[in-house]
């Protein structure tokens, strides 16, 4: 299910970052831990169906652990089985003085009799017992991690259903080959080892650009100060919510009392300005801030800076470090942002990459959104919806987001600006080749990101509570306040058209009751 990080090691934020880790050893006590980590995705299988996701998962994980400022982050993706045992061979020195060491891999595993098997893209496993001579084995991996001192992790996106069982020879009838891992007990302690579907049972690739359990780990994983526990916890309470409870994570071991975190807080911990906090959580601009904020030291920031070099954030990013540099020691500085403006994307021509799929286009996404009410009218009630995204360039984006309904009072908000900027709340970015839509709504957020394939598109549209909220608010057709426990967009359609399908705003006779009202329902 994962994939493997070439692209993290070549970044420059990732090796700014590097330089940032090795800058905090004086800054903060619990940074001096050595920190290693081996990631290792398997997708371009050749004997079977190759996977959609390991490459993109494990490069997203390599990135995320060299930014985190771990000394050393050996990734490679697609390895064969000599690469593979070579490279845990080598990776066991630099354990050996490490204090804490992890192992991510992506890709297909196996179970047999008993013992889990990790499989490299060069198997063929024609019978069973060539399962000793193509595979990796878990046991190995675990074995080698053994000298870390504080923490010995082990995370899988392994456990899908096993293709090779089909055509396999047994060499004995009664030889059991599973799909799925099976369960593991690590013999030593501080071990865990993190299952992205509990023994037994198989994970999803899932729909999007990351699978469900890579892209939880992504969001919770290197939280500074965050106890890795309560990490994985997190990790599976997204995940089983993404995939409607059919797969839930699952991890082996134990660790003592004392909290464990693989990025500890930093004890001048920047506050994030709303602005960036109001981007889309899987924005990586938004993460690479967060970082820089909880590291909070020169180096972090200048990290930040080389790579957004110019534009709003990276304005932010001045501030902050200008105020650290005027503070006192061991207080907190709160980097207050300048007034909120239509600042551009910085457009890096890598980072635009495949721009030219959206640009004279417009994308309309048609859905039902699904409000499980809770005040006043308890129950599941469902709501047509219409997104409609006008790129007529960088510099001229156009949104209408509207309830589809024949009640007049109901208007749709209307926004335009450049890539990057704010409009009426709203916030249209380009990353990785997708087009990201940020809505704020009174007590939430919607985020919407569209893959353009030139004359046909696909979109996912999830919805997310505002900091200090519990509940979703809306308002019906008599602008009374309705109070919801979840919101989800259901039966998503994406459609492409050429030119402006997103219309002129409305007029200034629109009802005062629902114009402008982002709560509006």
């Amino acid at each position: 299910m994962s994939g493997i990080c070439r692209r993290s090691i070549a970044a420059p934020l990732a090796a700014a970052a590097i330089a940032v880790g090795l800058s905090l050893l004086s800054a903060h006590p619990a940074l001096a831990d050595k920190r290693v980590a081996l990631v290792i995705g398997n997708s371009a299988y050749k004997s079977v169906t190759p996977l959609p996701n390991p490459a993109k998962d494990a490069a997203a994980i390599g990135a995320m652990l060299t930014k985190a400022g771990f000394e050393v982050v050996d990734a490679r993706e697609d390895v064969p089985a000599a690469d593979m045992k070579r490279m845990i061979r080598d990776f066991s020195d630099k354990v050996r003085d490490a204090d804490i060491a992890v192992v991510f891999y992506a890709g297909h595993g196996i179970e047999v009799d008993g013992t889990n098997y990790l499989i490299p893209v060069d198997a063929r496993l024609e019978r069973d017992i060539d399962v000793e001579d193509e595979t990796v084995s878990l046991d190995r991996i675990v074995r080698i991690l053994d000298p870390a001192k504080k923490l010995r992790l082990v995370i899988l996106d392994a456990c899908r259903d096993n293709p090779f069982d089909r055509s396999m020879k047994r060499s004995l009838s009664s030889r059991a080959v599973e799909k799925g891992l099976a369960k593991v007990e690590p013999s030593n302690p501080n071990t865990l080892i993190a299952y992205a579907a509990k023994a037994g049972s198989t994970a999803s690739d899932g729909a999007g650009a990351n699978s469900p359990f890579t892209t939880a780990l992504l969001k919770q994983l290197t939280v500074p100060g965050q106890d890795l526990r309560k990490s994985l916890g997190y990790v599976r309470d997204d995940v089983m919510k993404a995939t409607g409870n059919k797969q839930e994570p699952f991890v082996y071991g134990s660790l003592g009392g004392d909290d464990v975190t693989l990025v500890p807080q930093s004890q001048t911990a920047a506050a994030v300005p709303a602005q960036v906090a109001a981007l889309d959580p899987n924005s990586q601009l938004r993460r690479d801030y967060e970082l820089a904020a909880a590291v909070n030291t020169p180096a972090a920031w200048d990290a930040f800076i080389k790579t957004y070099p110019k534009g709003f954030y990276a304005d932010l990013a001045r501030a902050a470090r200008t105020k650290l540099d005027s503070s006192p020691p061991n207080t907190t500085v709160a980097s207050k942002p300048p007034e909120s403006r239509n600042t551009p994307q910085p457009r890096d021509a890598g980072a635009m990459s495949g721009f030219d799929n959206y640009a004279g286009r417009s994308f309309i996404l048609e859905f039902f959104e699904g409000q499980q009410e809770v005040l006043p009218s308890p129950g599941l009630k469902h709501a047509p919806r219409e997104i409609a995204v006008y790129v007529k360039s960088m510099d001229e984006v156009a949104s209408r987001i509207a309830y589809i309904r024949k009640n007049p009072s109901f208007k749709p908000r209307f926004a335009l600006g450049s890539l990057g900027g704010f409009n009426h709340g709203v916030q249209v970015t380009y990353d990785q080749g997708q087009l990201k839509q940020l809505v704020l709504a009174g007590t939430h957020r919607i985020m919407t990101s569209i893959t353009s394939f030139g004359n046909s598109c696909q979109a996912t549209i999830a919805y997310e509570l505002l900091p200090g909220k519990d509940r979703f608010e809306l308002r019906n057709a008599n602008n009374e306040v309705v109070s919801i426990s979840a919101l989800t967009a259901e039966r998503i359609s994406c459609k492409v058209s050429k030119g402006d399908v997103v219309g002129s705003p409305p007029t200034a006779d629109a009802a005062p009751a629902a114009k402008d009202n982002p709560r509006a329902r």
